[in-house]
């Protein structure tokens, strides 16, 4: 499951499988396109949500290949660049 979040003509996609790395709950604050939104991740219920976001701030679930297919130049988003762990 992807969680893609889009800020006008920018996309980033949020792969489940990068949080699955994760045990602990995790809440960080992410910026696109100028626009910020917090997103938490529950291991327990495997769920990747979206607390609060700017106006202007859209996302969807759907799958990898269903994203990429609207998406190609979408920014995938890695938790190895990030703090979110």
């Amino acid at each position: 499951m992807t969680l893609g979040i889009s800020v006008g003509d920018q996309q980033r996609a949020y792969s489940y499988k990068e949080f699955e790395k994760t045990w602990k709950p995790t809440t960080f604050t992410e910026t696109l396109g100028g626009r910020e939104f917090t997103l938490t991740w529950e291991p327990e219920s495997q769920s990747l949500r979206v607390d609060s976001a700017d106006p202007g701030v859209t996302w969807v679930y759907s799958f990898w290949f269903a994203w990429y297919a609207f998406h190609p130049e979408s920014e995938v988003y890695s938790t190895e660049k990030s703090s979110a762990n």
